[in-house]
């Protein structure tokens, strides 16, 4: 798995390609998804820059298939 050093020092342990629908469009953007050992992060793919941050405890349930991978955050 590869890592990417943000610039506040935090090493991401899993970075994924993830495809998300812009709202309104039927369009699909490319983003990054971090997980790190204190939450996940959502990232623009070009600049790396954090867009969101969800700390792991608001990780209500999550599910995997072949092709789709799904997160539910609650409070």
């Amino acid at each position: 798995s590869a890592k990417i050093r943000l610039e506040h020092g935090n090493a991401l342990n899993i970075i994924v390609i993830i495809l998300e629908q812009v709202k309104g469009k039927n369009k699909l953007e490319p983003r990054l998804l971090g997980i790190t050992k204190d939450g996940i992060l959502r990232l623009d793919e070009r600049t790396k820059e954090i867009m969101q941050t969800w700390p792991l405890e608001q990780v209500k349930r999550w599910d995997a298939t072949q092709n789709i991978f799904t997160i539910d955050f609650g409070d």
